[in-house]
């Protein structure tokens, strides 16, 4: 995206993180809709197949987009179709409208020649504006990802899965730093060219207070409302104690598996709506 500022003859790029937030600010809202396709709960008009999961998939953009400023599909749900699902998802991209972004959900991480291979994939073949990393293996893993800033990253720093504590929690030795605190200290110190991000789960809402306060520039990426049991209330509670910076608030199931039958589009739109209300009336208004 640029900014054009014609009577100096200038050109401005937004960096991804200031697109976000633009996003969070004229559309009141952070929701992020996971599109994550699972042919067993496909509604029953559909055909359980690639095809049903395309006209899915498509049908439920049309209906929560207008609601949404980010889109996320998790890349395990289209490689579980083979070379057709790789298909299907970079066709994502074109189905989203332009002015949502689409993370790609993929939690790569891998030592630097390997990730600038994985960078080139992600954003130049399928057209994500920013994929969700695994920062284990270190910086190297991370910078092949940031250097162009309109698109970059959400590395994980403290997950909503129930085991998640045995590596990111606090370590029992006083003297250390609890690991996803160390994470997001290290991204915050990346976050140079403004496109750099954190995952905090939501069902992890007192490390999100701490998150923020060590990496107050970088956004948030905040899964698990819904299907995970994440309390929205909890979340947007610590969301709203930090600086303005941009916000994505995912939940995936809760939304796209509303209803199983004919009726789905308009019961995704419905729920997308309403958790959409809902953020705005804590952190927008």
């Amino acid at each position: 995206m640029e900014r054009n500022f014609r009577s100096c003859g200038i050109t401005l790029t937004y960096t991804l993180n200031e697109r976000l937030l633009s996003l969070n600010e004229s559309r009141q809202t952070a929701l992020c809709v996971g599109l994550d396709v699972s042919p067993e709960r496909l509604p029953t008009e559909l055909p359980r197949d690639i095809n049903g999961a395309h006209t899915f998939i498509q049908n439920i953009i049309e209906a929560t987009y207008q609601f949404a400023v980010a889109f996320k599909p998790n890349l395990a749900f289209y490689l579980q179709f083979g070379s057709e699902g790789l298909n299907l998802l970079s066709s994502v991209r074109q189905m989203v409208p332009s002015e949502c972004l689409v993370i790609g959900d993929a939690k790569w991480g891998d030592i630097g020649n390997t990730s600038e291979v994985y960078a080139r994939a992600g954003f130049d073949v399928l057209g994500f504006d920013a994929i969700t990393l695994s920062p284990y293996p270190g910086t190297d893993a991370i910078l092949p990802f940031i250097g162009d800033p309109q698109k970059g990253v959400f590395v994980l720093c403290k997950t909503s899965n129930p085991s998640a504590h045995e590596f990111q929690g606090n370590n029992t030795d006083s003297k250390l730093n609890p690991i996803f605190l160390q994470v997001a200290h290290k991204v915050e110190k990346l976050n140079t060219r403004g496109n750099c991000g954190l995952v905090v789960g939501a069902t992890q809402h007192s490390g999100l207070d701490m998150v923020r306060e060590i990496a107050p520039t970088t956004s948030t990426l905040v899964p698990g409302i819904g299907a995970q049991n994440g309390n929205l209330e909890d979340v947007v509670a610590s969301l709203s104690k930090s600086p303005s910076t941009g916000l994505l608030i995912n939940s995936s199931r809760s939304i796209i598996y509303a209803t199983g039958d004919s009726s789905y589009q308009q019961n995704s739109k419905y729920v997308a709506q309403k958790l959409s209300e809902a953020i705005a009336e804590k952190l927008y208004r």
